[in-house]
């Protein structure tokens, strides 16, 4: 699960510090069979983008992403949640586990999945030389 505030139509630096530091997680995808969601609060809106471009990431680890949930703290009464943001918090969350039970793999995921993972694919095996810890991991886990 990804969680981040919308901080300037971003996610925090904080969040986007870790995934800049995932190079190793996303050559070799170690995070293949693993199922993710993301989180995004705001002042004010924008979040759809926010949340997409977390999903997007997941998928370049190998996770599967399986939706998203959002709140705009300006439409919220007293700054506290409506029973529709709940109700949509809860149900990511049965919808995340569910995924993870039966091992669903919605086709725009897997499709996504594929195409990155044959581009990492191709790029280890350019890279071996260089990267030689990638290269082994993709050979015993990967199929390079």
């Amino acid at each position: 699960m990804l969680g981040s505030p919308n901080y300037i139509f971003n996610v925090s630096a904080q969040l986007k510090a870790f995934m800049d530091r995932c190079c190793g997680v996303i050559h070799c995808m170690q995070f293949w069979g693993k199922y993710g969601a993301s989180v995004v609060t705001s002042g004010g809106g924008d979040e759809k983008p926010i949340a997409d471009y977390m999903n997007h990431f997941l998928i370049t680890t190998g996770a599967v992403p399986v939706g998203s949930v959002w709140a705009s703290m300006a439409t919220m009464p007293a700054g506290s949640f409506t029973d529709e943001v709940c109700e949509a918090s809860r149900n990511l969350g049965r919808r995340l586990v569910e995924a993870w039970r039966v091992r669903e793999v919605p086709h725009e995921a897997d499709m996504l999945r594929s195409e990155f993972r044959e581009r990492m694919r191709a790029l280890i095996a350019y890279r071996k030389e260089e990267w030689p810890f990638e290269f082994q991991y993709w050979k015993e886990n990967m199929g390079v």
